[in-house]
């Protein structure tokens, strides 16, 4: 896609920095001040030369959701007529699917080591007699169900018009598949329960998951796509 470029070049400072942060304030200090968000973070990210989004071609996309008008446009010139009122908070809902999509995507990527945990376990196991095969552990049908959930956040969330009530109850089984998960780890935690796992890889397993739920950063995905989930029909 395309390369983006800082609006002011590092030896030119923005002669319009005081006025800009007067008009952020003034847009923070409106009724509804979340509605403003994209559009104080857009031109920021000119200002900085930046995508708004972690993933360029995703920003150039969103972007596109946005602004283009044609035919099978999300927005149509008559939602433009209307004002601020109307289409700010369309742009909105927008640029949160959008940031939420990035992020599921983020948080699958950082769980494929752990997948890869389970894979090299399982297929130990299939390499033993079968009399000395175990049981999948306790670990790998949580992660399994975790995993499950995400891909289907994240199939819903790269729709334009996602389905409000199925992503309620996806980010519902999300929070689920978290508490199992933490309840778990903190068993993990234990000597003896680490012992009892298995082996070492799925002990592992354990603790990546652990420190990826204390660090909240699942936790924080399922609040934020909760939230979003509630503000639809």
């Amino acid at each position: 896609m395309y390369e983006i470029f800082p609006l002011w070049s590092e030896n030119t400072s923005n002669p319009f920095e005081e006025d800009w942060r007067k008009v952020e304030a003034a847009l923070n200090a409106t009724m509804h001040p979340e509605n403003w968000g994209f559009w104080i973070d857009w031109y920021q990210a000119q200002l900085d030369g930046r995508p708004m989004l972690p993933d360029n071609d995703a920003h150039w996309d969103m972007l596109a959701e946005i602004f283009e008008v044609s035919d099978t446009s999300r927005f149509q010139e008559e939602d433009w007529k209307k004002g601020a009122d109307h289409i700010n908070p369309l742009i909105r809902e927008i640029y949160e699917r959008w940031q939420l999509l990035g992020e599921v995507k983020e948080i699958q990527d950082a769980l494929k080591n752990i997948r890869q945990l389970m894979l090299d376990y399982e297929r130990r196991q299939h390499n033993l007699p079968e009399a000395m095969r175990e049981e999948p552990t306790e670990l790998t049908a949580r992660y399994a169900f975790l995993s499950d959930r995400l891909e289907e956040i994240e199939a819903e969330l790269d729709t334009p018009k996602p389905d409000f009530p199925k992503l309620r109850a996806l980010a519902s089984g999300l929070w689920e598949a978290i508490e199992a998960l933490g309840n778990y780890c903190k068993k993990l935690g234990d000597a003896a329960a680490m012992k009892a796992a298995g082996t070492i890889g799925v002990g592992a397993g354990g603790y990546a998951l652990d420190n990826l739920l204390l660090n909240g950063r699942l936790t924080e995905f399922a609040t934020r796509l909760l939230q979003f989930a509630s503000g639809g029909p």
